[in-house]
């Protein structure tokens, strides 16, 4: 397999489609899905199908687990404007044949008004989503890497109920100091929640995406900048830049921009704006513990805060 194929091959799949998706843009089922992992790629504008550190890979791009080292598990929150709560945990660990890898996104919220299509009172409801995935990836080389995950899914609005699942295959290349001395190159894509229709009531798609990144890194390192590209099922095509400084080796800075997001001709420009940092301490040599802090903007209202605790060791 040519490493620098998989970028092209990756945009490529992404534009073939874009033209089999639906004309008419509409809903998803599990759109709880679509809200990330890891206060790291959110920051970054979410530029996750190359950037994903440790266990966050099994939600970005299973491809990316690895090459992580020894046992990583990641957690992150979220308490959205509407008092909902979004939690995710993640863990790898490296064995002989590879890495194994698993994850659970919980989403859920307190008693709710409801209304009907008539915007009139009908009656108030919770919704309880949850998502399990299992995944595994292994290197072909030092450098290329595949990957692939299962996961189950259900999503509980009221007394409805639907459950089925999906699964996501990742591709990528990591490459340090060959092409250009002193940089470390990455190049991966991924296509997620690839599966029938479902949802409580009636089915609807799931939200399916591809996506494909480069990242590299700059001033001896301290520097790392992302661009992915995003084809969503039914939304507008994205690009997404992010970048991270490393100040010091315990503190980085991050920060992201969306382009082209399909709101963007009713949301003013900053609207798409992210940023967060990141803390890095170690008790011993060989465990590593990183506390981060992310805001992205949340469905035009307002913006979401991620908080997110992880830790390494062999």
């Amino acid at each position: 397999m040519n490493a620098r194929a998989i970028f092209p091959a990756f945009v490529t799949a992404m534009f073939c489609f874009s033209c089999l998706r639906a004309a008419d843009f509409g809903v998803t089922a599990a759109n709880f899905l679509k809200l990330g992992a890891g206060a790291r790629n959110l920051g970054m504008a979410e530029t996750g199908a190359t950037e994903s550190s440790g266990a966050d890979a099994v939600y970005w791009n299973p491809s990316g687990m690895a090459f992580v080292e020894g046992t990583d598990l990641q957690s992150s929150y979220m308490n959205t404007s509407n008092n909902a709560h979004f939690s995710h945990l993640a863990f790898t660990k490296a064995v002989p044949a590879g890495v194994l890898g698993a994850a659970a996104a919980i989403f859920f919220s307190p008693e709710l008004d409801g209304r009907d299509e008539l915007d009139q009172p009908s009656g108030n409801f919770t919704f309880y989503n949850w998502a399990f995935t299992a995944a595994y990836a292994k290197k072909w080389s030092d450098n290329i890497a595949v990957g692939f995950s299962v996961k189950m899914i259900r999503e509980s609005i009221g007394d409805k109920t639907g459950d089925w699942a999906a699964f996501d295959i990742g591709a990528g290349y990591r490459a340090e100091d060959k092409w250009i001395q002193g940089h470390k190159i990455q190049v991966s894509g991924s296509l997620q929640n690839l599966g029938p229709d479902m949802g409580p009531g009636r089915s609807s798609p799931l939200p399916t995406i591809v996506r494909a990144g480069i990242s590299d890194t700059f001033m001896g390192k301290k520097w790392i900048s992302a661009v992915d590209a995003a084809a969503p099922l039914r939304e507008d095509f994205e690009l997404r830049l992010g970048n991270e400084w490393k100040l010091y080796p315990a503190f980085s800075l991050r920060t992201g921009y969306r382009f082209l997001h399909s709101n963007r001709k009713s949301a003013d420009w900053y609207n798409f704006f992210s940023g967060g940092f990141g803390f890095y301490f170690s008790q011993s040599a060989s465990q590593r513990y990183n506390l981060e802090y992310a805001f992205t903007p949340f469905a035009g209202a307002g913006l979401e805060h991620r908080i997110s605790f992880g830790v390494n060791f062999p």
